[in-house]
């Protein structure tokens, strides 16, 4: 999975209106190496999160799971 992001809205003062929101994405079989031409984030900011490059924290879901694909995977979700 990459790309995922996280906010939380605590609602009114009287906490009415809380919301959480996270969204990501789900790569099944992408080819990484073309992926990597595309991901190019700040250097410091990899590094101060203890991060070698953003393609090492990358992996497609068939490398674990070779059975599941985008059908099978919206059809359980």
């Amino acid at each position: 999975m990459s790309g995922s992001a996280y906010r939380l809205y605590l609602g009114g003062h009287e906490g009415r209106g809380k919301k959480a929101l996270h969204h990501g994405t789900v790569l099944f079989n992408v080819d990484l190496n073309s992926l990597q031409k595309y991901l190019n984030p700040n250097k410091k900011k990899l590094q101060s999160k203890g991060i070698d490059s953003v393609i090492s924290r990358v992996m497609n879901l068939n490398e674990i799971y070779p059975h599941v694909n985008h059908d099978n995977y919206c059809k359980e979700l």
